[in-house]
């Protein structure tokens, strides 16, 4: 069977921002990613997301410029110190 999704949730659409989100505005939403790191007490987290949104983050606040692509369903392991 498939599902489908319930009219409350298409409905609800209209508060997502129609505007396609540039590499500008990405690496600015690792940054926020990288702020909240900083303001947690956890000693590990796992984070789990979209090539393009992880290679911002190593591009951009984690400083890895020449980081190589991300292969499907690849894990990396950082060790951060965060001030």
């Amino acid at each position: 069977t498939s599902r489908h999704l319930n009219s409350d949730f298409i409905s609800n659409e209209s508060k997502y921002s129609e505007e396609e989100e540039d590499k500008i505005m990405l690496r600015e939403r690792t940054k926020k990613l990288l702020t909240l790191l900083t303001e947690t007490q956890s000693r590990s987290i796992a984070l789990i997301g979209h090539k393009g949104y992880l290679r911002e983050l190593e591009r951009g606040p984690l400083g890895h410029a020449d980081a190589d692509l991300f292969a499907n369903c690849e894990v990396r392991v950082y060790r951060l110190v965060l001030n």
